[in-house]
């Protein structure tokens, strides 16, 4: 094997482990972005962990709320110390917040109409709607 062939060898050895790097550095910044995009919305629990949206104490913690981004978002009863965290915020009736969502549901889909939120109450440590006695 002749030197100028040695030197194509490294050279191409060489080349080939730079792009590994680069290929692994990618990946791993692309990584770390993904994990704070998910923790910015709460994907992971961060904050507001699924358990804690929801739990309560007495009717007074509880209220209407909605993720207007969420795909298919409805109106929910949540505790309200999540308003304002993870896109919660109040629900207004009669406000129209399809032009907000901005989560895809993943493909064409049709969502169903959303029920009337009734009053929200506090029931076995859990925020739910209760029926309205007329």
């Amino acid at each position: 094997m002749n030197s100028e062939t040695s030197v194509g060898i490294k050279k191409g050895k060489w080349l080939v482990m730079v792009g590994v790097l680069t290929v692994i550095l990618m990946l791993l910044i692309s990584y770390v972005y993904w994990i704070k995009e998910n923790k910015k919305q709460n994907r992971f629990g961060g904050d507001i962990r699924s358990e804690n949206v929801r739990a309560c104490n007495v009717d007074d913690d509880c209220t209407v709320g909605i993720q207007a981004t969420e795909c298919c978002g409805c109106p929910e009863a949540v505790n309200k110390k999540v308003i304002g965290e993870g896109d919660w915020e109040i629900y207004a009736e009669r406000v129209d917040y399809s032009p907000r969502r901005v989560k895809s549901c993943g493909g064409p889909v049709v969502c169903k109409p959303c029920e009337n939120p009734l009053v929200p109450s506090c029931e076995d440590g859990v925020c739910r709607f209760r029926t309205v006695d007329r």
